[in-house]
């Protein structure tokens, strides 16, 4: 087959997990698939960053950024253009106009219920969400998601065939739980300037995240925990100032350490050095961050609304996101409990051998198969 993937979010520093998801998928599509041929459909600035992947593997630019009224027209006349028998789209993005088959990736439904500022105020743009996720839920051949939290979800609000929904988990870097030296850790630790013990949050700083909660939960732990730190690894976003905010009011501000973006490298030191890791999410699609952690040798606390219980189920420790007391007892309990640590971190380390990315990639080539 003759596939076109849109890559235009390849990469983790471009678009985070998303950007993630698809630098994986190519990258074992190049490893694994020496059947089908692959155009991938790059901004100018990834052309020449994704390198050279192979006879099997085209690249062709696209001018139009994702999420733009441009993309709605440019990747139609692409698409047709070059006549494919199989699109991927890894985001709900679909163009409108393009009829014939694809594949898409509905990661999660956070902007179904977490709309952004943006959309919040603007009617038609929240319209405009709602009919391109329709449109890709309802005319795609096949649908990808990542759990079956996502999945239901679907479902429920989209009234979507339950038959032509996949559920594809995702994979963890080999990076992750690799052992790792100690000196080279601490020569890390010191660059984004953390000394001591921390409580680890990874991730963008939206409003589904409940990153202001988890500063009041540390605000009242941090009492009795005088020398407990916050970190949290991901970039302050100008759309939710209220974050910003949070962290300035905290009479504990100068223990909360905000890192910025931090690559794979690091970021496998960042969380060896970790004492707990916490996703107070409010919605979470598959929630890879608490499966690195996990396999990292970290005790995982999470939100119990999210998909953490079905990707962890018994071996992290839940809580309502909801309930700042309880959110910060919780971190209390697991701080001061080396055994309760080491109980959580070890049955996780079992559990979470399951999510690789050649079983990701390799169900994902027979969704292709199957449409």
């Amino acid at each position: 087959m003759k596939i076109a993937i849109d890559a235009r979010m390849f990469g983790p520093e471009v678009a985070t997990g998303i950007g993630l998801y698809i630098k994986k998928i190519i990258e074992g599509l190049v490893m694994s698939d020496s059947k089908n041929s692959y155009d991938l459909l790059v901004t100018q600035e990834m052309y020449d960053k994704i390198g050279n992947l192979g006879p099997k593997f085209r690249k062709i630019v696209v001018k139009s950024k994702w999420y733009s009224i441009f993309e709605q027209l440019e990747l139609p006349f692409i698409l047709y253009k070059n006549r494919y028998d199989l699109v991927h789209f890894p985001q709900f993005n679909v163009p409108v106009l393009y009829r014939k088959k694809f594949v898409v990736t509905i990661h999660d439904l956070t902007q179904y219920f977490y709309p952004g500022p943006s959309s919040k105020k603007n009617f038609l743009r929240r319209l405009a969400y709602r009919a391109i996720l329709k449109n890709a839920i309802l005319s795609s051949a096949k649908i990808i998601t990542v759990s079956q939290h996502t999945k239901s979800n679907i479902i429920k609000y989209f009234l979507a065939d339950p038959e032509k929904i996949i559920v594809t988990y995702l994979g963890v870097d080999k990076i992750f739980g690799m052992p790792i030296d100690e000196l080279e850790t601490k020569k890390v630790l010191s660059n984004y300037h953390i000394i001591g013990d921390y409580v680890l949050y990874v991730g963008v700083f939206r409003d589904h995240k409940n990153i202001v909660g988890l500063i009041k939960a540390f605000n009242i732990f941090k009492k009795d925990n005088t020398k407990a730190k916050l970190v949290l690894v991901g970039e302050l976003d100008p759309r939710y100032p209220e974050v910003e905010t949070e962290i300035s009011l905290s009479q504990y501000s100068n223990d909360i350490i905000v890192t910025g973006f931090i690559n794979e490298n690091h970021l496998a030191h960042i969380f060896g050095g970790a004492k707990i890791f916490i996703l107070p999410s409010f919605c979470e699609g598959f929630g890879l961050v608490a499966i690195e952690a996990a396999i990292s040798g970290v005790p995982v606390l999470s939100s119990k609304t999210n998909s953490i219980p079905e990707i962890l189920g018994a071996t992290a420790a839940y809580f309502d996101p909801n309930n700042i007391k309880q959110i910060a007892e919780l971190m209390a309990k697991y701080w001061n409990d080396d055994n309760l640590r080491n109980s959580l971190s070890s049955q996780a380390l079992l559990m979470v051998k399951k999510y690789d990315w050649h079983t990701t990639v390799s169900e994902t080539i027979a969704v292709y198969e199957h449409s």
